[in-house]
């Protein structure tokens, strides 16, 4: 059986950062296909100037001015000024550099965010285990615990990675952000690492129901100035969280709000929803609340609130005491099967002309939720395909602060399109 080819991008943590041309930090990067090695894309173009050869500066390999389009000037670099891109923005699905990624303000200064190497490698050892199934008669001990675990027969992998290299056609950074879901997806589908017990870090690996309660771990943050706490709690199914507080703030939310982040410390990749909750110190009044939904890889940057209440309003209430506060933080995964069912209802339903599904969601008191710097969540919405939405507010404005009242609808599960 021929072999399908898949085109991931380079492996960025092996990238010499300075181009060796000019032996600067690169701008606008552009990669041998041979040998890997970076140039700016002015140096290439002017070292193609003046050559007698158009070929590598390092490894001679025969290439045209032609190949370096001005798509390949943009493959590896940031919008904002052309650096090397490192990581991703896990809500604006962007691939950012070093600078964009630590920068407090700006767009993406209170999202998510992961290095792009470790979304490769997981997408990488997805297709791994997918290969090891369609060969797992010939092959080690692990490519034959994968072929009796999947269900799945080596032709049907075949076209599981057949559908990937499509989604994956030119193996560059941004198309990879972009299409992560559907491929990490397909690899859930055929080869996923919970039928693995070796691979599998969490305990008790089972289908999540899509109705699941939170799991909610609390804990007494007893000192409110220090600069940061971290507690740790596995959930029912295994999987190890770790919640780290910032009592007086972290990046943007710094000297200004308290700023929690929680990290899959262990367990079974996913999709999940997350919740945030802030009590005084008996633990019976909630007074701030957070909810979102995100991917989690193990040991990734954590998904974060910068700002779940001000510090000036957490001494209000009085959690500036010695006694401390409660914090409490929830996690159920969203369930796997959920999206593929909305998936059929939205084409079943394509045609039919169906009218817009409306909701209404009232902020309550706005003038002192503006006032507060609060963010709110409206309950779970569910359109003509029974796929799950939530409306989020910015009270305060998101990018621009003080200036509006920013929303955004949240699409917590369903079919992506």
């Amino acid at each position: 059986m021929a072999q399908v080819e898949i085109k991931l991008p380079l492996e960025l943590d092996k990238v010499e950062i300075n181009c060796m041309i000019c032996l600067e930090e690169m701008s606008f990067p552009v990669f041998c296909r041979q040998c890997k090695q970076g140039t700016c894309f002015d140096c290439l173009v002017l070292w193609f100037g003046q050559s007698a050869k158009q070929e590598c500066p390092k490894c001679r390999l025969q290439t045209s001015i032609g190949t370096v389009a001005l798509e390949r000037k943009t493959q590896y670099s940031c919008p904002r000024e052309g650096h090397l891109v490192r990581y991703f923005c896990q809500q604006c699905d962007e691939c950012l550099c070093r600078e964009c990624y630590t920068a407090g303000e700006g767009p993406h200064g209170r999202h998510a965010k992961q290095a792009l190497d470790d979304l490769r490698r997981e997408i990488f050892d997805g297709i791994g285990r997918i290969r090891a199934v369609i060969g797992g008669g010939d092959g080690d001990d692990l490519s034959r615990l994968l072929s009796t675990a999947c269900s799945f027969t080596p032709g049907g992998c075949q076209k599981a990675l057949s559908t990937i290299a499509g989604l994956l056609p030119c193996g560059n950074p941004q198309e990879m952000v972009r299409q992560r879901r559907a491929v990490l997806a397909e690899i859930e589908k055929v080869a996923p690492v919970k039928t693995v017990p070796k691979l599998t870090q969490g305990k008790n690996p089972a289908y999540i129901l899509p109705n699941e309660k939170f799991f909610e771990y609390r804990c007494q943050v007893k000192s409110p100035s220090a600069t940061f706490q971290s507690y740790t709690a596995e959930d029912l199914h295994g999987n190890r969280w770790e919640l780290t507080v910032y009592p007086q703030g972290f990046s943007d939310g710094q000297g200004r709000s308290v700023s929690v982040y929680l990290t899959l410390a262990a367990g079974q990749p996913g999709r999940y929803e997350y919740s945030y909750v802030m009590y005084e110190g008996s633990g019976l009044k909630p007074l701030a609340e957070y909810l979102a939904v995100d991917d989690f890889v193990v040991g990734s940057k954590s998904q974060g609130c910068q700002r779940l209440v001000q510090i000036d309003q957490a001494k209000r209430y009085g959690v500036d005491k010695s006694g401390g506060y409660q914090l409490a933080f929830g996690v159920r995964q969203t369930d796997g099967g959920y999206g593929p069912k909305c998936a059929t209802g939205l084409i079943a339903n394509k045609n039919k002309n169906l009218p817009f599904k409306s909701f209404l969601y009232t902020v309550r008191d706005y003038p002192a939720q503006r006032n507060a710097d609060r963010i709110l969540f409206s309950n779970l919405m569910y359109d003509h395909q029974n796929m799950a939405w939530r409306l989020r507010v910015d009270c305060n404005g998101h990018q621009e602060k003080g200036q509006f009242c920013s929303a955004y609808l949240v699409l917590l599960n369903g079919a992506e399109g």
